[in-house]
């Protein structure tokens, strides 16, 4: 399936947005918040929320820094 992802066209076989995390081998247990599309989606509902092709993906991840 075509992404993109953080604005970078990749190809991926997930077909969750739970799926996506796992393949980009992020670790959900970590603070990440995602949207699609402009939609956050909320960390519950990753498991059931199906992607489509070439959905606009956003996934944060904190940074530190001072």
């Amino acid at each position: 399936m075509n992404l993109d992802v953080n604005d970078k066209h990749i190809v991926f076989s997930a077909k969750t947005l739970h799926e996506l995390i796992i393949e980009l081998d992020l670790d959900s247990t970590m603070q990440i918040a995602a949207a699609v599309n402009d939609t956050v989606i909320k960390k519950a509902c990753w498991n059931d929320f199906e992607l489509k092709e070439n959905d606009r993906v956003l996934i944060i991840t904190p940074a530190q820094g001072g």
